[in-house]
């Protein structure tokens, strides 16, 4: 173990790491669970948040789809996060909104609002890893991470980016989960998922995330702004760019309540 620890320390001095050796000590003998559960304690207190993401879909033969998105987020104390979703352009799918709530230990709660039908339509869970409008990500991919709902395994440290990187695997606990497992990246300094395999029930890779361009928000929080999915099995991919977010705008618990969902258009 010594001889690994002073290996790996070497390896990331050679990298130029701006990380304190004693820093890079302490990872060398932290759990998967012990990374996982920084990546969700370095993200809280954040109250509410605001953005306006581009979605571009594309079929294995090239072909994109431009889908522009109205996504506003809050906190909720002793549980999870709650979003909503509405897409305001192209014209066929506009007014269309995705409402959820995402809980610390049992299922979340999702509905899918369809102005043309005016019907709010509950996601159940087996319907949860299902796409979300035709994208690469599942309604599954959307729910913020609770890391009650996961066991973990670290698999190793790689470099990526230039970043030294934790490897770990990530395996849903919940029922009806649309994956096996997933192999997350996470940089060691400000504990950001990079990249994320994720493997079918079959453990099958099925697709792989990479989030980049990160931006640091009132000092403290990180956000991704450029978010890209390629599927494996498929060849389709997504791609989300965000130019902006918002925070500490003025959100309730009213601005996420499903009878609003009637009123979005």
């Amino acid at each position: 173990m010594i001889l690994f620890r002073n290996l790996m320390v070497f390896v990331f001095f050679m990298l130029g790491h701006t990380m304190a050796w004693s820093d890079i000590d302490q990872h060398l003998v932290r759990s998967g669970s012990d990374i996982a559960w920084s990546v969700k304690q370095n993200n809280v207190d954040w109250n509410t948040s605001q953005s306006a993401p581009v979605m571009v879909l594309k079929n294995a033969k090239g072909a994109t789809r431009r889908l522009d998105l109205d996504f506003k987020h809050m906190e909720v104390v002793d549980d999870g996060n709650q979003f909503l979703i509405v897409f305001n352009h192209p014209p066929d799918v506009k007014g269309t909104a995705l409402l959820s709530y995402t809980h610390i230990s049992r299922a979340n709660d999702t509905w899918l609002y369809l102005p043309a039908l005016k019907r709010v339509k509950r996601i159940v869970a087996r319907d949860k890893s299902r796409p979300f409008m035709g994208s690469e990500l599942t309604y599954e991919d959307l729910s913020s991470f609770e890391p009650d709902k996961y066991t973990f395994k670290l698999l190793g440290y790689e470099t990526l980016a230039d970043m030294a990187m934790a490897v770990v695997e990530f395996v849903p606990q919940y029922n009806d989960s649309g994956y096996s497992r997933q192999e997350v990246w996470i940089d060691l300094e400000h504990y950001r998922m990079h990249k994320i395999r994720y493997f079918d029930p079959h453990g099958r890779l099925l697709k792989v995330q990479q989030l980049s361009a990160y931006q640091r928000y009132l000092g403290t929080y990180w956000r991704a702004h450029h978010i890209s999915v390629h599927n494996h099995q498929t060849g389709k991919s997504t791609v989300f760019k965000t130019d902006y977010f918002n925070f500490n705008i003025s959100l309730s618990a009213s601005d996420f309540n499903k009878s609003r969902l009637y009123r979005i258009c």
